[in-house]
């Protein structure tokens, strides 16, 4: 049609910088224009991202529980199992937790799956939570998640597994795996003066910093730790949920949990990275808090403690043991070797030892025997006895001379170099 193709042409036009009489295309204007702001459009989204999924049609039971999203009970052998899918879309407050560059979900969030599975099979307790493997959430991927609670045995106990594995993926990993049981464990309220008077005062300031440099690196939604004491060989702290989370449907928020164990990194060892390993006795005591009173005590080598109230000192959470292990970062996916890192490597040299290399620059080069210099034959030469078998140094420096290339910017310097470089190789 002569009108849309003659429009679109203008349009065209108009976009490419063209001058066009608009009061001539579309006559004289009968109102003032306008112009467009100079920055770009801030819209705000009021539409759902997706609408509920009616469970009860595909033979699932729905869950209010943040971190799950359907429930089943197997029939022939009376397992329950218990699935989600997690994401930094579905999730997004588990992007602040991370180590190194990975984002892992945090121990707590697992301790909260089970806590919330135990719940459901009948039982009041984690007896007891190993934790196999970390659990990595990769970028914008969604990871799918499954909690299996066997039937209970003659001793009342129930074994469960925690799986999972990528949303495009074939295999299924096992992260944590452990016991429930009904234990009927009371806890006792906090009383007393908080803190007490002789507890020192740990100073807070930089803390999460520090922690960044180690590794740790804990964004917004994960930096909880308020206050910390030393009292004798406990340790104190305040946590509360930071701003823009929510502990309703949670047993105790991840991150609220993750933060009471912050104070257990005040002495963080800059050689190690240490994460919960194994939990027993773990139990709820009251739901959806947003802010605790923390004790952590030591009962052993990297085991301790800890108890959560709240700031009434009503009980919050109790766990009877928790250990901490050290993880090797190559298990977190963390790169400790990267290829584009500048290194300074010393080389030892003593008194006695004779360190051959051949310095080659450009054309001509010089042997460095100890601690004197002799010259050398040229990078023919060099070609020549690699060629032929000949010994050589055991090292072998080349520095290239920084030949104009046709740009002459660093960045072609640089490719022309390396070029130079790996053809030499």
């Amino acid at each position: 049609p002569e009108p849309t193709t003659l429009l679109t042409g203008i349009a065209r036009a108009f976009t490419r910088g063209t001058h066009l009489p608009w009061d001539r295309i579309y006559g004289p204007p009968t109102t003032t224009p306008i112009n467009l702001p100079t920055y770009p459009f801030q819209r705000t989204r009021h539409w759902l991202d997706k609408a509920p999924a009616d469970l009860t049609s595909a033979g699932l039971e729905g869950s209010d529980h943040p971190l799950v999203g359907a429930t089943v009970e197997t029939a022939d052998d009376g397992r329950l199992l218990l699935t989600a899918k997690l994401s930094l879309n579905s999730h997004p407050w588990l992007a602040d937790h991370a180590i190194g560059d990975t984002t892992l979900i945090p121990a707590a969030a697992l301790l909260e799956l089970a806590l919330h599975a135990a719940g459901r099979a009948g039982c009041d307790e984690v007896e007891q939570l190993i934790l196999d493997e970390p659990l990595a959430l990769p970028g914008s991927e969604s990871i799918h998640v499954q909690v299996s609670v066997q039937e209970r045995d003659e001793a009342g106990r129930c074994a469960f597994t925690v799986h999972a594995r990528p949303a495009d993926g074939d295999s299924w990993t096992r992260h944590a795996s452990g016991t429930f049981a009904w234990a009927g464990r009371t806890a006792e309220p906090m009383t007393g003066e908080w803190p007490p008077g002789d507890a020192e005062e740990v100073d807070l300031d930089g803390f999460y910093e520090r922690l960044t440099d180690l590794g740790y690196r804990y964004g917004p939604r994960f930096r909880g730790l308020r206050a910390a004491w030393r009292h004798g060989d406990a340790l104190l702290a305040e946590v509360v949920l930071p701003e823009g989370l929510d502990g309703r449907g949670f047993g105790v928020h991840p991150a609220l949990m993750d933060a009471a164990l912050h104070a257990l990194l005040l002495d963080a060892d800059p050689e190690r990275i240490r994460l919960p390993f194994a939990l027993s006795e773990v139990s709820v005591h009251a739901s959806g808090s947003s802010a605790g009173r923390v004790v952590i005590r030591p009962v052993g080598d990297e085991e301790f403690t800890l108890t959560v109230t709240d700031v009434t000192g009503a009980p919050v959470l109790s766990v009877g043991s928790i250990t901490l292990r050290q993880v090797p970062a190559e298990r977190l996916g963390i790169k400790t070797d990267h290829f584009y890192e500048v290194q300074w490597r010393p080389v030892p040299v003593s008194a006695t030892e004779t360190v051959e290399r051949w310095v080659v620059l450009g054309d001509s080069g010089a042997w460095l025997t100890g601690h004197e210099l002799a010259t050398v034959p040229d990078l023919a030469a060099l070609r020549r006895a690699v060629a032929s078998g000949a010994a050589v140094p055991d090292e072998v420096v080349v520095a290239f001379p920084g030949d104009p290339v046709a740009s002459g910017e660093v960045p072609g310097r640089a490719h022309d170099t390396v070029a130079r470089g790996l053809a030499l190789l």
